[in-house]
């Protein structure tokens, strides 16, 4: 259901309630999740790791100031856009960049708190992907979908064509730059194997020796060793070459790697490195000739990226579509770390209750009828210790047939943000069956008696 952004919650008891009791157990907020929102993207602070930022589908970016233990939601009324990718400077960690799929590309100067888009000369707002030169802060390459790779030299303010030697149709994918020499940039691409440039974007060539297939979605080259690139299939095995890509060999077509999603280099060991595919995370101390894995994230989380900690490589994290994991052994056990702090975003507000003498009939929650000409629509959501929850329509609903009822009306004291789902909570005594007796909540009527699990309702304000 979606309702008015100016909506009064309506709270309905079929009992006398304690009014100082129901205000202190009752609590409202935006339904915002890591998790549920699905999390494409990471960044992890190199001046300070326990630093990051997630990028969600729907919520925009999250930030965590202890290594993602809790998260805290950091654009509650900008970038509500699909973030395709999120970046952190390492010269100054306040710099950060966003590429969204449908509103093109941002940046904030002040560590999250604003943000500005910065879109000219891209003719498509639709990014799939973005990478930073890691010498540069103010050089950018994007791939747009349907559009080939785009690049900015003056942090995003103006953006260049750069596929000469690109055939857009066979899309790119995924982008890697040398980190010892900037002007050498490798791109995957969706049919037209590996692409390389020598300078610096403006012209590519395809790399294929060795290849048994065009089809590829990631490409990395090893921070020890420049010379050393490795490229995940989509479906064909994963590569590696030895000589800055002039030459490949498939080192690996394991069913378990046969499709890869993210490549991460430890940056300490030319040997290992870990992979995301559709079956988990993967991780090889060879160079692919063996690998462990899949690791314990849940199978039915598609993991997007990795990203390490560049002080503690072992230290890694997967986006996902159940949120983020992480792992500090390099991928041996993973945790998940989805944790919001939703008492931060508590919404204040004021509540007035009145009592009601109901001498209305009883109303089947699909039912509507008339009631002094007021019709009343099937809007009741839920019931609360048997009360009725009412968001927004005119007319008041009707309860049952006991004398006296209870109505609450808390008036938040902000407009609510649009497109949002909110959750409204009376507490209980327990949280759930499974959990222990929690003697300091538990909304009660006047004889005493308290709800004994939590209610929770649960809507969306329209766009």
């Amino acid at each position: 259901m979606d309702v008015d952004q100016g909506t009064l919650i309506t709270l309905w008891f079929d009992e006398l309630m304690d009014e100082e009791s129901v205000r202190d157990n009752f609590d409202m907020w935006p339904a915002v999740s890591v998790a549920n929102d699905m999390a494409p993207a990471l960044a992890i602070d190199p001046t300070d790791p326990d630093v990051l930022y997630a990028g969600t589908m729907w919520s925009g970016v999250f930030k965590s100031n202890d290594g993602a233990e809790t998260w805290e939601w950091l654009t509650p009324s900008d970038l509500r856009f699909p973030i395709a990718g999120i970046w952190i400077s390492g010269n100054n960690p306040d710099l950060i960049y966003v590429a969204t799929a449908d509103s093109g590309f941002y940046k904030s100067a002040d560590g999250g708190a604003t943000w500005q888009s910065a879109n000219n000369g891209l003719p498509v707002l639709n990014v799939q992907y973005m990478t930073i030169d890691p010498s540069d802060d103010d050089i950018i390459y994007l791939i747009l979908q349907d559009n080939g790779i785009y690049k900015s030299e003056d942090a995003g303010e103006n953006w260049i064509e750069k596929n000469n030697g690109v055939r857009v149709s066979r899309a790119p994918r995924d982008i890697a730059i040398n980190p010892l020499d900037p002007s050498i940039v490798f791109a995957a691409s969706s049919g037209d194997f590996i692409l390389r440039s020598l300078d610096g974007g403006d012209s590519w060539e395809r790399l294929r020796t060795g290849m048994l297939t065009n089809d590829f979605s990631t490409v990395d080259i090893h921070p020890l060793d420049t010379s050393q690139v490795f490229a995940g299939s989509n479906g064909g095995g994963f590569y590696k070459s030895g000589d800055g890509g002039n030459n490949w060999s498939l080192i690996s077509a394991a069913a378990a790697v046969i499709k890869t999603t993210s490549i991460i280099l430890h940056p300490q060991d030319t040997s290992s490195l870990m992979i995301a595919a559709p079956g988990g995370v993967f991780v090889t101390e060879d160079q692919g000739l063996t690998w462990t894995g899949p690791g314990d994230i849940p199978a039915a989380n598609t993991i997007f990226t990795l990203s390490m900690d560049p002080s503690t490589p072992d230290h890694v994290f997967a986006t996902t579509a159940g949120g983020v994991y992480r792992s500090l052994d390099f991928g041996g056990f993973w945790l998940e770390s989805n944790h919001i702090a939703v008492e931060d975003l508590y919404l204040t507000g004021s509540s007035v209750f009145e009592t009601w003498q109901d001498s209305t009939t009883v109303i089947a929650a699909m039912d509507s009828a008339t009631i002094d000409t007021t019709i009343i629509f099937p809007y009741v959501i839920s019931r609360a210790l048997e009360g009725w929850i009412a968001l927004g329509r005119e007319g008041d609903p009707p309860v049952d047939d006991n004398p006296l009822a209870t109505k609450l009306i808390f008036t938040p004291d902000e407009i609510l943000l649009p497109a949002t789902r909110y959750r409204v909570r009376i507490r209980g005594t327990f949280e759930s069956d499974t959990e222990t007796l929690r003697d300091t909540y538990g909304a009660a009527d006047i004889s005493g008696n308290t709800f004994e699990t939590d209610r929770n309702f649960f809507f969306n304000t329209a766009r």
